[in-house]
């Protein structure tokens, strides 16, 4: 099915001038992330029959293109490929709008912020999971597979997931692997080792839905968000009495559901404010840098477009240290979340000849 997903989708990619096609849609979803498709570039293949026509789209969407459809993504002729990345854009939102200070200090303090999870969240120390003498980026990570499990878990977690999804999301495989890694009890299963792995994210990130919510059901366990004056809570009280949820920036999403009774009700919305801002810092830096005066030489510098929490972008080979300060300039502007200035720093790839 994969293969078949592979062909169809960007192998047999129908190009124009040797170009992929696409467009965004601004209004594609309820946090504001623009929503890729095919371009409307297309054409009747049922031309000159007397039947309802079957269009073909040339190009595809460019929000999810994998990894080896990315390597057939060529800069034009003369230039290479860039892509500017905001840094854990979701989580610093989380953790500024949950005013959550432990995670606030993670992600503003520490050198590598998955393996300073590690020592948070299993108790690990840090000299044991990071060395900053490596000589590279991989090699000062001493923990890889406890690094890597903690992405999942943060992710996950952060937004609610409870312990069958995040069995899913994790796979058998990896719940497996994360008990043999971390030394759990032989006799647990599949739930209590991925409960395990929830309760300790909650106890390392307590503001967002403290302690003892994800040991109950929903129902039982919201009292214990308002008891613990929680993050989620605020979230619930905010929907609850106004029916929105407003951003720092100014979106306001209209919310019908009861998240009080409703778990899914609730996770889409503590999901929400992180991830319309993030996506709406991104979306004002790709606005900037589409309208600055100093990126209009389209001879020297073009923009590809917005990929989630990257916007990848061309300079022509050699002018990369003329334009590369310019990105970082305009990606990297505060944002006031509860009186707190948030930046989100920009990591900008080196220069390649293909995408990925």
């Amino acid at each position: 099915r994969e293969e078949v997903k592979a062909k169809s989708n960007y192998y047999d990619v129908l190009t124009l001038g040797g170009r992929v096609y696409y467009k965004f849609l601004a209004g594609g979803t309820e946090t504001a992330r623009l929503a890729g498709k095919a371009s409307d570039f297309a054409f009747n293949v049922r031309y000159g029959e007397a039947v309802k026509p079957e269009w073909k789209h040339y190009g595809f969407q460019l929000q999810n293109v994998p990894a080896y459809a990315k390597k057939m993504l060529l800069a034009d002729e003369g230039f290479l490929f860039y892509e500017a990345d905001k840094e854990q854009a979701e989580t610093r939102c989380t953790a500024y709008l949950a005013q959550e200070p432990n995670l606030i200090h993670r992600v503003e303090h520490e050198p590598d912020f998955h393996c300073a999870n590690v020592t948070a969240f299993f108790g690990i120390p840090f000299n044991e999971v990071y060395d900053p003498n490596g000589a590279t980026k991989d090699s000062k990570v001493l923990l890889p597979e406890i690094r890597q499990l903690t992405k999942k878990l943060n992710h996950g977690a952060s937004y609610n997931m409870a312990w069958q999804v995040l069995l899913v999301s994790m796979g058998e495989k990896n719940v497996w692997k994360a008990k043999s890694l971390l030394k759990l009890p032989r006799d647990w299963g599949l739930k209590e080792v991925t409960q395990f792995l929830i309760n300790k994210f909650c106890a390392a990130v307590p503001r967002l839905k403290g302690t003892e919510y994800a040991k109950t059901s929903h129902t039982k366990g919201v009292s214990h968000l308002f008891t613990q004056k929680t993050y989620y809570a605020e979230i619930i009280y905010e929907v609850e009495t106004t029916r929105k949820l407003v951003s720092p920036l100014g979106w306001t999403r209209y919310c019908f559901d009861h998240p009080r009774e409703n778990k899914p009700a609730l996770n889409a919305y503590v999901a929400h404010p992180s991830q319309n801002l993030s996506v709406m810092d991104v979306n004002e830096s790709l606005l900037r840098m589409y309208n600055d005066p100093r990126l209009q030489d389209f001879s020297e510098f073009r923009v590809v477009g917005q990929v989630h929490d990257s916007i990848p972008y061309q300079i022509k080979i050699g002018l990369e240290d003329k334009y590369n300060p310019v990105v970082k300039e305009l990606f990297e502007k505060p944002i006031t979340v509860h009186g707190r200035q948030m930046l989100i720093p920009v990591d900008i790839s080196r220069g390649k000849r293909s995408w990925k």
